[in-house]
């Protein structure tokens, strides 16, 4: 900002000893240059006065205003200092061709007065309105604002118009005519283009479906309109034509950038809904139901630490260890959605299309219905709202949803030239059109999210606070204590990063020097961190009446490691020591049944998961688990925000009967499926 400053009082002097000295010459110079040297003058005051808001404004909206407005006049002054450039050559030019007895018909100026209306039409039509019109037309598409892009777009605006300008100044008198003619017609064809010859335009994933008629039709009126212009007869009323044509084109679409600016906000803000963390450690004064979900926890971490660190079993001491769970995905992504909602993925669609038709199954409503018809308030906290198809569809389920304004204030060259590539798609002949085609927002969006692409100003975040879904973090807030004066009934369900890769231990408390590995003490802080938990539920005496279930979506990607803890303490239960279960438990299914039987509700028979409480450890349960993978065998499965591939595409189920860690899936049958995205 302070090189703003000190570079427009340099100009601003400059300008005033200028105007000093041409005072002092002849009249006519006076009446000749007085004009271009008051306007320049201004804009440098105008310059001088912008550049010393910017650096004592403190309003970020102030300061991109001011910003945006600079670099507009410092155009202005290049412009007018151009003009000037181009008038002495002019005259130098026809002095210096009057001494050999001829004058040229294409002097600068005369080039410089032919090419400015198809110059403006380029830079204004194509590279400033039309990306205005892009954005305004699917303006509920995108992540940013106006401001994302503005910059970029004046920037590329002056910077095109110049060029065009130097361009034509140095082209040959032969060839001048030419490039004219040329660039005119590629101009009226576009326009012709897009407002007559695109009609409905038809996209199949991210390419163009015409008919081979309507493209060679297409392509055939380009050629005619390009062989014209390149070897046509040019005379001095064919010129005239194509540059009052392209004139009027310019004319009557000036207005359509103010008119799109008036009808829509300048600052449009995309309303999401989003899990908001502010009360992440509200729990009920009277009765409690807490789900930890603990991230990629492998049972047989558990077996193998507490077989040899038996001290730590006794945080379980009133718990059921059911040691023969079975995960139905190794994956969160497919595994999250099924415990929240009790009802499988289904892989033939979409993921998130998918998610939300678990949110609004039967047998996610009659569980959410059950919960607050008893009086409890519901909260989850993970790691944000993918595992729902969006926060919307949790509405009515979840409680702590709440309304969030995401809009990215950044300057963001990413954006523009995303909206750029948008804006020739639609003036471009329909066999380029496909080279130019971006059929999803998120191919914009995204890049608003990569800290190397644009640097993030300001974002308008969701009311509260985010999510502590980091083991970490979420132990530091634990230490301030669980609050009871909100509520007098709770269901919690808490996901954290848990035993996922890379192991995260906790960073302040101290290990036994024989645990060396991060694996060993990530184990050790998932575990300091459920104890801490219960000791602040004894601490508000509600441990007795509070069910808590700690688990994990998945375990190993592996089948015969794909078993996550899973631990129950139903309400009251108080025992001598850890009991073990080898009763075939279905995580995805059986977690929902579990809390309302604690709750002494009845279970739909709809529900296929059953209460782990009542499931017999001889019980002959075909259970499923599946892996994902990656092969040439299938087709390729898409991202699920649109950008790229995905790094599987199919997945392997088994269905067996058993204890998952004795089964051999080496020698049971598997069938294979394709997935349709993934998130990764």
């Amino acid at each position: 900002m302070y090189f703003f400053l000190i570079s427009s009082i340099i100009i601003l002097g400059i300008q005033i000893i200028k105007c000093f000295f041409t005072l002092r010459n002849e009249k006519n110079e006076i009446r000749k240059d007085i004009f271009d040297l008051l306007v320049i003058l201004g804009v440098s005051i105008g310059i001088f006065y912008i550049s010393y808001t910017l650096v004592v404004a403190n309003n970020n909206r102030l300061q991109d205003l001011s910003r945006s407005s600079l670099v507009v006049l410092l155009y202005v002054e290049v412009l007018y200092l151009f003009k000037r450039i181009v008038k002495k050559i002019s005259v130098l030019e026809q002095v210096r061709f009057l001494k050999q007895g001829t004058l040229r018909d294409v002097a600068c100026e005369h080039k410089f007065k032919l090419m400015l209306a198809p110059i403006c039409y380029f830079s204004y039509v194509i590279l400033v309105s039309g990306i205005f019109e892009v954005y305004f037309t699917n303006i509920s598409e995108w992540d940013f604002s106006i401001k994302a892009f503005l910059q970029p777009a004046c920037i590329v605006f002056g910077l095109s118009i110049i060029c065009f300008l130097v361009l034509s100044l140095f082209i040959k008198e032969c060839l001048f005519y030419r490039f004219f003619m040329f660039l005119c017609m590629t101009l009226i064809m576009s326009y012709v283009q897009a407002n007559f010859l695109n009609g409905r335009i038809f996209l199949k994933g991210n390419y163009l479906q015409s008919s081979w008629f309507t493209i060679i039709f297409n392509t055939m009126f380009w050629i005619i309109g390009i062989t014209y212009s390149m070897f046509t007869n040019i005379t001095r009323r064919k010129v005239k034509v194509v540059q009052y044509v392209v004139l009027f084109l310019l004319l009557i679409q000036i207005p359509v950038l103010p008119i799109l600016v008036l009808k829509n906000r300048m600052n449009p803000t995309r309303i999401e809904y989003e899990l908001d963390g502010s009360e992440q450690f509200e729990i009920g004064s009277e009765e409690n139901v807490v789900v930890f979900i603990l991230d990629a926890f492998y049972s047989g971490y558990f077996d193998y630490f507490c077989s040899n660190n038996p001290e730590y079993a006794e945080i379980f001491s009133d718990f059921i260890y059911f040691d023969n769970a079975n995960s139905r995905a190794c994956s969160t992504a497919f595994s999250m959605p099924s415990i929240l909602t009790a009802k499988d993925i289904d892989y033939t669609v979409p993921l998130q299309e998918s998610n939300a038709n678990n949110w609004k199954s039967d047998t996610a409503t009659f569980f959410y219905n059950t919960m607050h018809d008893n009086g409890y308030t519901v909260n989850l906290y993970t790691d944000g709202a993918i595992y729902s198809g969006g926060a919307e569809n949790m509405i009515g389920k979840i409680d702590n949803i709440k309304k969030a304004d995401f809009l990215y204030n950044s300057t963001s060259w990413e954006a523009y030239k995303g909206l750029l590539k948008l804006s020739l798609f639609k003036v471009a002949p329909f066999s380029l059109k496909n080279l130019l085609c971006i059929s999803d927002s998120s191919e914009l969006n995204v890049g608003l999210d990569n800290e190397e692409l644009i640097n993030i100003v300001d974002m308008q975040e969701a009311p509260g606070e985010r999510i502590a879904f980091y083991n970490n973090e979420y132990f530091h807030l634990l230490n301030n204590g669980l609050h009871t004066e909100k509520y007098k009934k709770c269901l919690v369900v808490q996901h954290l990063f848990g035993m996922h890769e890379a192991f995260e231990p906790l960073s302040t408390i101290d290990y036994p020097e024989h645990i060396q590995d991060d694996g060993g003490k990530a184990l050790i802080g998932c575990l300091t961190i459920i104890d801490q938990y219960m000791n602040e539920l004894k601490k508000n005496g509600i441990y007795d009446t509070t069910t808590i279930i700690i688990t994990a979506d998945h375990g190993l990607a592996s089948f015969n490691a794909n078993s996550p803890i899973m631990f129950i303490k139903p309400p009251h239960r108080r025992a001598e020591g850890l009991e073990i279960s080898n009763a075939p438990v279905d995580v995805q299914m059986d977690i929902l049944p579990t809390v309302l039987d604690c709750l002494n509700q009845d279970i739909p028979s709809y529900y296929e998961g059953l209460s782990m409480l009542n499931i017999d450890e001889n019980m002959e349960r075909a259970r499923i688990t599946r892996a994902f993978e990656y092969s040439d065998r299938f087709p390729k499965a898409k991202k699920c925000n649109g950008m790229g591939d995905s790094i599987i595409n199919y997945y392997q189920e088994y269905i067996y009967v058993g204890d998952i860690k004795d089964y051999d899936f080496d020698k049971c049958e598997y069938q294979e499926y394709p997935i349709v995205d993934y998130w990764w």
